[in-house]
């Protein structure tokens, strides 16, 4: 096991058992949580998928029941585990009605919302969607642009006008979703356009995040490293201003 290296909280993570593409049972969803405890990650926001095209998809109290499930099995991690969701986005789906409806959940009940984008479509009117939701009072938080074909740097200053933040994956730095996510994720962290870095953990077997964690300062400085895993995604949790 790997010994703790940093004071982290994540705000984009798939250890929420039985949901998802991430863990598939709680045996696996202990064995996540045992090793992120391990880096020193002791506050996890676990935000599996919302998307419409999938029957499967669990409500909000269904998602919830199973997450007082996991909390009483990982009670002596001493981890704290909150709800919430990666929601997909498209030109069809109503966001204000899958809220009202309890379909979705922001962070941990908070006024941040994460969003996930199509790879290699563009949603079109991304930015009314994004004045949508501002006015229930919420602001969007875009999971990791560097993995979208059509956005580079332009395009996410061009985003980042509107009312709403960014968040990437720890993991893209090592390649774990190509060379051109790679580049993507240097460039917007040199320009400060990152609010968060998280770790979209699905499987504890075919990680490289000790690895990430070890190349991060050789991008960032210790004060935004602190700032992206830490103080950031704390005033998510906290539900105060970023």
């Amino acid at each position: 096991m790997a010994a703790i290296m940093n004071k982290i909280i994540d705000i984009h993570n798939h250890s929420l058992p039985l949901v998802d593409d991430g863990a598939k049972s709680f045996d696996e969803a202990i064995e996540n949580i045992t090793y992120l405890k391990t880096l020193g990650i002791n506050d996890i926001i676990l935000t599996s998928h919302y998307n419409p095209n999938i029957k499967s998809t669990k409500k909000v109290e269904d998602r919830l029941s199973i997450l007082e499930e996991l909390k009483l099995a990982t009670k002596s991690l001493n981890v704290n585990l909150y709800l919430g969701n990666e929601v997909f986005v498209n030109d069809t789906n109503t966001l204000r009605e899958l809220l009202n409806n309890r379909s979705i959940t922001t962070l941990n009940n908070s006024k941040y919302l994460l969003l996930e984008l199509p790879f290699s479509q563009k949603v079109h009117h991304i930015e009314n969607i994004i004045c949508e939701l501002n006015e229930l009072g919420i602001t969007p938080i875009i999971a990791h642009p560097e993995r979208y074909f059509y956005y580079d740097i332009a395009d996410i200053k061009k985003l980042l006008e509107y009312n709403c933040l960014i968040e990437c994956n720890l993991t893209s730095l090592v390649g774990c979703y190509g060379s051109d996510a790679k580049k993507k994720i240097k460039k917007y962290l040199k320009n400060g356009l990152v609010s968060f870095l998280a770790t979209d953990f699905h499987h504890y077997k075919d990680n490289k995040l000790e690895i990430a964690l070890k190349k991060l300062t050789k991008y960032i400085t210790e004060e935004e490293k602190n700032n992206l895993l830490y103080n950031n995604p704390l005033q998510v949790l906290q539900n105060n201003n970023i």
